[in-house]
């Protein structure tokens, strides 16, 4: 299967993922009552990627029947164990079903608390009622003095747990159901309601994920190119090399040093740090919202210009590629 037969393949199954997900938008809350607010995936560890531009540290993994999967290391996952994992490891791991998924392949789980494979110790997340019973009545928690309760900060936590989320490391339950157990640690995910005060307390806004395009495939025109790596902006534009993809689409590129000018051919033009780009088919020059860039002696500009003002029928970024061609418009 070609490379372009295999992405037009890919659009299709992504199509019909987008129309699933409107179908089940579609339904009446009720239909989701039954869903847990926390789904487990399990894997060995097969790599680790150090934390770049800013992105915490990912692990990728597989699960029993081969299909890869990862999760970030942000500050708030909770490493329950506080081992940290290796390649080859098992690892336990539990998300919020709550959150939006990151629509890439592999799936990238929202985790809250995970856990480095042990024989003696498990790992258990969910909400609990006023008799320590899960939703799912999975787990019951009889808590002794030998369970250490810690806050998600995993300070010291002497509040009730009726009716808080927790995250569970427990040795020996027994077989009833739901099971019971004595855990050893038990943290309250959920944040303790701070006191009343006359003027709301200002909180920061969650860091909104920024895929990490500077690892991603570059495919123009159905090759892959090798060309210097695309980055973000504070504002998410992704920002991508001009020479080398217009060169690759069959321009001549010229730079004149002084106007901090980027020509391709005789008929479009760019000024460094100027949202204003030209092409002579047009009356009017074409704001994108972003300027051009020089970074590392190298001019960018933000992903649009290749579909607004060459312009190419498709630029995009599509899983873990950016794909640049004149395909048939993906819609």
């Amino acid at each position: 299967m070609s490379l372009m037969k295999w992405v037009r393949r890919r659009k299709t199954i992504t199509g019909l993922l987008v129309i699933t997900a409107v179908f089940l938008l579609s339904l009446p809350m009720t239909a989701f009552a039954d869903i847990p607010s926390f789904g487990k995936v399990e894997g060995h560890v097969q790599e680790i990627e150090e934390s770049s531009q800013g992105q915490s540290p990912i692990i990728r993994l597989e699960d029993e029947s081969g299909s890869p999967f990862g999760f970030r290391i942000t500050k708030d996952v909770i490493n329950m164990t506080d081992e940290a994992p290796e390649e080859g490891d098992f690892v336990t791991a539990y998300y919020d079903t709550r959150k939006p998924m990151i629509m890439i392949y592999p799936p990238e789980y929202p985790v809250v608390a995970f856990m480095v494979g042990s024989e003696q110790q498990s790992l258990f997340v969910g909400e609990f009622d006023e008799n320590l019973i899960d939703k799912t009545n999975y787990l019951q928690l009889k808590i002794d003095e030998d369970t250490q309760t810690l806050n998600y900060n995993k300070e010291p936590y002497t509040g009730s747990l009726e009716g808080r989320e927790l995250a569970v490391l427990y040795g020996a339950a027994t077989k009833s159901i739901p099971a019971q157990t004595n855990p050893e640690l038990v943290i309250v995910l959920a944040a303790e309601e701070a006191e009343p005060s006359e003027e709301p307390e200002q909180t920061e806004e969650p860091e909104a994920y920024r895929p990490d395009v500077s690892q991603m495939e570059l495919v123009v025109e159905g090759e892959f190119l090798e060309a210097p790596a695309a980055w973000t902006t504070e504002d998410d534009i992704v920002m991508l090399p001009v020479r080398a993809i217009a060169e690759k689409i069959g321009f001549n590129v010229m730079w004149s040093q002084e106007l901090r000018t980027v020509m391709l051919d005789d008929s479009i033009t760019l000024t460094i740090g100027e949202d204003a780009y030209y092409n002579m088919k047009y009356d009017k020059p074409i704001t994108l919202g972003t300027a051009s860039e020089i970074r590392d002696g190298r001019t960018f500009v933000p992903l649009s210009f290749f579909r607004e003002v060459i312009p190419m029928n498709n630029a995009y970024v599509f899983e873990n590629q950016i794909v640049i061609n004149n395909e048939e418009p993906m819609e």
